[in-house]
């Protein structure tokens, strides 16, 4: 019997290997796995890099955007980055829709400064923090190797001292002067009445070159001090206008930053060329009478628009009702002033219980390219994977919840799709504790923390509850029913909350479910953890790509990080 099945598999060794790759693509995840191990034959077949690709397309996981010129990022050349990018999504895929609390795999790491805001760049291989410098009045910006040492080992690479506060930052990844670079704009406080809005970027090869020698080595030292500051000034200009918001994007292959001038104008600065164009909204027709002010603003470089929500302070305000108006604008042309320009589309929420919202930024870089080869296509093209929606989350007050609204992206032709305002809301949450909802957005996945109005730490706030929220449902197709351990049915359409306790202390959750086959669930956390985030939490950042979530606390100079795909 055993000869018959060792001439069965020398068969099966003996087919041509484009033949076998075919057969194993279409196998499970299980399957490849096991086969794996049979003999050096099939363990070579099975890392063939074609096996992949077609197990990903049948897959349909959500894919995380590029790390910048890398091998694992949208190109994936080898059998290791793309059996890792499946590993990692199929367990944050796992843990997120089937367990009740799931589980994050948590460690710490030294900042050796408080940090009060965090970004992730899309990817996980970077992150930008901004910390207080303890012997002075200014602040640090530092740029983090999330890579470094096998990814758990996160160490500073770069960093740009202002000698003032800085706030409002935006991070992304952008073409300036033909180079990939990390972009990194800021706002500093006013002084004598003008503030500041800076723009600063550092070419990605040299942050690939200061990860690979490594902080600490003798070759890194004597690297740096060559280098001197790698930022590379982009913008810096004084405003006597309130910044009131930044977006930053990157628009045919040229960064591009919006800003703010309250009440009523954008600025809109095309930062390889130095030029601008500016837009000036006319009063809301709804509320000619009132007040208006403009509280948030978001480039949508695919469709050449903007999208704008404002908000009218009058006699409606005063009520206790505050409408919020979402617009789309689209761009003016460089070296342009539009006043009074008619937006394309226009949606009024006029709701007394709302306090404020979030929108999600996941579709920002969907298109934008990380490696210089045009003729190498990105992952997600080869996937098949259509563009993120945006989220929308708002948060009540009459009673506690929050209500989410989704623009789903319409595809126009195979580089072009836009996003369409919204007519009704996605789902609905409502809890009856005086708790408010503090909402990180995702295109898919959100993270959602509760704090209590009136009991704050002096220099942070008290985490009373933390929840991971599935902002829309997943659909698989294309595996076999031995991959049930690697990819969960489909979510229940009600799960209730009190099925895990998170970080309350044993009583159930007051989330009330609704019909909308949603889920938020509190998760697993280190009681470590949850007991830092309670005494005073500085800020918080959440990668939805890679399930990552990073705390930093009013303790000491400790950053926790929560990993879901671990």
């Amino acid at each position: 019997m055993a000869s018959r099945r060792e001439g069965e598999l020398n068969k099966l060794v003996d087919l041509p290997p484009d033949i076998l790759f075919c057969v194993c693509s279409w196998l499970s995840v299980r399957d490849i796995l096991s086969l794996r191990q049979v003999n050096k034959p099939l363990y070579f077949a099975t890392k063939e890099p074609t096996v992949w690709f077609s197990l990903l397309r049948r897959l349909r996981l959500i894919l995380p955007p590029a790390q910048p010129l890398l091998p694992n990022s949208y190109v994936f050349n080898t059998y290791w980055s793309l059996e890792y990018t499946i590993s990692r999504s199929l367990r944050l895929h796992h843990k997120w829709t089937k367990s009740y609390n799931p589980p994050a795999h948590c460690y710490a790491f030294n900042a050796h400064y408080r940090v009060h805001t965090i970004r992730f760049l899309p990817g996980g291989n970077h992150m930008v923090t901004v910390c207080k410098c303890p012997d002075s009045m200014g602040e640090n910006i530092v740029v983090w190797d999330m890579t470094f040492g096998g990814g758990r080992n996160h160490v500073a690479i770069a960093m740009l001292h202002s000698h003032t506060a800085v706030g409002k930052i935006q991070t992304r990844y952008g073409t300036v002067d033909g180079r990939i670079s990390l972009v990194i704009a800021f706002v500093r406080p006013p002084v004598q009445g003008r503030t500041a809005i800076s723009v600063v970027s550092v070419p990605i090869r040299i942050l690939n070159n200061l990860s690979r020698l490594g902080p600490g080595s003798e070759e890194f030292e004597a690297w740096t001090k060559d280098v001197q500051n790698p930022f590379v000034k982009l913008l810096e200009k004084e405003t006597r206008y309130a910044v009131g918001a930044l977006s930053l994007s990157d628009m045919d292959g040229c960064p591009v930053l919006a800003v703010v001038h309250r009440p009523r104008n954008i600025a809109i600065h095309h930062l390889n060329s130095g030029m601008k164009s500016t837009l000036k909204l006319a009063p809301i027709p709804e509320y000619s009478t009132s007040r208006h002010s403009i509280w948030d603003i978001k480039l949508l470089p695919a469709q050449n628009q903007i999208l704008v929500i404002r908000i009218a302070i009058g006699e409606l305000s005063i009520s206790g009702i505050i409408p919020f108006v979402f617009e789309l604008y689209d761009i003016p042309p460089i070296n342009t002033e539009i006043e009074d320009p008619m937006p394309t589309q226009r949606k009024l929420i006029a709701d007394q219980s709302i306090d404020g919202f979030y929108v999600s930024d996941s579709e920002a870089s969907w298109n934008f390219r990380t490696h210089p080869d045009i003729h190498i296509p990105m992952l997600h093209k080869l996937a098949e994977r259509q563009p993120p929606p945006i989220s929308i989350f708002f948060t009540t007050k009459n009673p506690r919840g929050f209500l989410q609204f989704v623009m789903v992206p319409q595809i126009v032709n195979e580089t072009r799709y836009t996003y369409s305002l919204p007519e009704r809301f996605h789902a609905k949450y409502e809890w009856e504790e005086d708790e408010m909802a503090v909402i990180i957005p995702g295109a898919y996945r959100s993270i959602v923390w509760m704090r209590l109005p009136e009991r704050q730490p002096h220099d942070g706030i008290a985490v009373q509850k933390l929840a991971v929220y599935l902002t829309e449902e997943y659909e698989f197709s294309g595996y076999k029913d031995a991959d049930a351990k690697h990819l969960p049915p489909e979510l229940p359409k009600y799960m209730y909350a009190s099925e895990g306790d998170g970080m309350d202390m044993g009583e159930d959750q007051p989330v009330v479910r609704r019909p909308q086959e949603r889920t938020m669930k509190f998760p697993a956390i280190h009681e470590d953890i949850a007991l830092e985030m309670r005494n005073g939490m500085l800020c918080m950042m959440f990668d939805e790509w890679l399930g990552r979530l990073c705390v930093a606390t009013t303790e000491d100079t400790m950053m926790y990080v929560m990993d879901w795909s671990l």
